[in-house]
């Protein structure tokens, strides 16, 4: 035995297998023979049985390995020649290196992995994807069109990437009205992978604008991949046999331009997902986050987009003095009305009714902490069939009612005149706010609700069935949307003021409202134009622009308004 490999092997740790010599190898065969009652058959030990046994002969660890060894006075090892020793040890540290170097791939592969997911997640690998409106320039066509990997703007820009283009033009009054909810959508809906938003302006970039089809403004287009389209020019290349990649392109999808309401554009969005143009991967944002968002836009004044569409030409000094109004003439209806017939008890249809009446105003009254508190009065109320006058009174003053007073409660409809201005009027105020805060789907049974209001609970009988046989002969219930809801009250409104100042000399002359020093463009060309100019006190449809009207009733009656519906059209600026 060569002495320096043996003073190696004693110095070796034992959990190492050393190589054994030729020697060493006789005496341990014969050791191994002597010995071969206390070893099993098939034990790593037994060279005889490593090519019937193999597998469970390379299944023991080195630690068993070594204290067998211990036991049997050996360093441990096969006990073959030095050739045969030399191949378990081997195999086993190729497979403790293979192992590691196993490990080391899956990890490298895991940090390439999470790297490249950052990439694609964060746009140029520096910062979080932000949500908001791109404003194209040049890049319009390298980012949207045909996708360039350098002009992704940050974000993803694959081929499951849509693209939801503003086109607009500074001084476009109409476009200012959209900006907002679009701008709120682009911030609340975290959907970058599926759906990005951006603007072009159509001054500036007119030669984009136009080479795309766009000649109004505002409108709103969805870019996608068209998938039968990138499939018939992928065929086509195929035939022709480009050895090049196919460049693929985005197209037109769908094209919004319709009512200037946030709601609409809004549904519009949505009902892109049930025609599957959208992803339906995420869903879009909760309203009052949206209002939310349009406001703190405005209130920012970021965007420059010309100047308003003004109808409202001359506004109150207090534009938002009507919310005093509405809050008065609401709490002497309820304290007033509700017992006003002489019952003493509310039950039945009518009780039903009321808790109807306070359902809507707790959905359209433009004060979120009202809206709150409306809720929470249709709780209680909702908790009793049967409400005496007593307990009734009680417990809206338990609630926290305080009855007005004429004329301190009131602003709009203040008057030193008893039986001008004041609750009437506050009244009117009241059912034009919750109407202009309703939308499309929901005006309707708002205005239903008004009705019957007056019907059941306004105190002053004349004056509901007058209201009635409007609402018969104009065709109340036949509404169906927000618009005409709005208008047609509008104009019974105006129908009232004409009676009035038929039939009522006390109260001296109703002009026809909004006037034209107030509101010039509800007034046709021809109206205005005109040498005798509108009628002030007698309604004459032909006069009027309705679609303008709208316009007038949401800027006037959303001021100081938090709601959804109104957000899209308050403006402080």
């Amino acid at each position: 035995m060569d002495s320096n490999e043996s003073t190696e092997d004693k110095e070796r740790d034992d959990s190492v297998v050393p190589e054994a010599s030729a020697e060493d190898a006789s005496l341990d065969t014969k050791k191994s023979n002597t010995d071969s009652n206390e070893n099993d058959a098939g034990s790593p030990q037994n060279p005889k049985d490593d090519s019937t046994d193999s597998k469970e002969a390379k299944t023991v660890s080195p630690e068993i390995t070594s204290a067998q060894s211990k036991k049997d006075g050996t360093t441990g090892g096969s006990v073959e020649s030095k050739e045969g020793a030399r191949g378990p040890v081997r195999g086993r540290q190729r497979t403790e290196k293979s192992k590691k170097s196993s490990w080391n791939f899956f990890v490298a592969m895991t940090m390439c992995g999470s790297l490249l997911m950052f990439l694609v997640m964060n746009g140029d690998g520096n910062q979080e994807v932000k949500l908001e409106v791109k404003h194209l320039d040049e890049s319009f066509y390298r980012t949207v069109l045909y996708p360039d990997n350098d002009y992704s703007l940050g974000g993803p820009n694959g081929m499951d990437v849509k693209w939801a283009v503003f086109f607009h033009k500074p001084y476009c009054g109409a476009c200012r009205r959209i900006r907002p909810v679009f701008e709120a959508l682009a911030q609340t809906t975290n959907s970058s992978s599926h759906l990005r938003f951006a603007s072009l302006d159509c001054v500036r970039y007119r030669v984009f604008c136009q080479r795309v089809g766009v000649d109004k403004e505002p409108l709103i287009r969805i870019y996608g991949v068209d998938d039968s389209a990138h499939a018939k020019r992928r065929k086509s290349e195929v035939k022709r046999g480009s050895g090049r990649k196919m460049k693929w392109q985005r197209q037109k999808l769908a094209d919004w331009q319709g009512a200037l309401i946030a709601y609409e554009v809004v549904e519009w969005f949505k009902s892109l997902q049930a025609y599957e143009i959208l992803s339906s991967d995420f869903e879009w944002p909760e309203e009052d986050l949206l209002a939310e968002k349009m406001n703190l836009f405005k209130e920012t004044k970021t965007h420059k987009m010309g100047d308003k569409l003004v109808t409202v030409k001359s506004a109150p000094n207090n534009p938002t003095g009507y919310l005093t109004d509405i809050k008065a003439s609401l709490y002497m209806g309820l304290i007033d009305d509700v017992f006003g017939a002489g019952s003493d008890s509310l039950e039945g249809s009518r009780f039903e009714l009321l808790l109807q009446w306070i359902e809507v105003l707790s959905h359209t009254y433009p004060e979120a902490d009202m809206r709150a508190r409306l809720a929470q009065l249709l709780t209680l109320l909702s908790r009793k069939p049967v409400w005496r006058n007593r307990e009734y009174t009680a417990q809206l003053k338990s609630w926290g009612l305080v009855e007005p007073t004429e004329p301190d409660s009131y602003q709009w409809c203040r008057s030193s005149v008893m039986g001008e201005g004041g609750y009437p009027c506050g009244l009117w105020l009241l059912f034009h706010t919750i109407l202009t805060n309703s939308d499309r789907s929901h005006a309707p049974l708002v205005l239903t609700s008004i009705k019957n209001w007056v019907e059941n609970f306004y105190g002053c009988v004349e004056c509901a069935a007058n209201f009635l046989e409007e609402w018969d002969e104009y065709g109340g219930e036949e509404n169906t949307g927000h618009v005409d809801s709005v208008i047609w009250l509008w104009k019974v409104h105006n129908l009232v003021r004409e009676r009035l100042t038929i039939e009522d000399d006390s109260v001296g002359t109703k002009t026809q409202w909004p006037t034209t020093e107030i509101c010039e463009l509800c007034f046709t060309e021809e109206t205005r134009n005109s040498s005798l100019g509108a009628s002030t006190d007698m309604w004459n449809e032909d006069d009027w622009q309705t679609d303008f009207v709208f316009a007038f009733m949401q800027e006037t009656f959303c001021a100081g308004s938090d709601t959804y519906v109104c957000a899209a059209f308050s403006d402080p600026n």
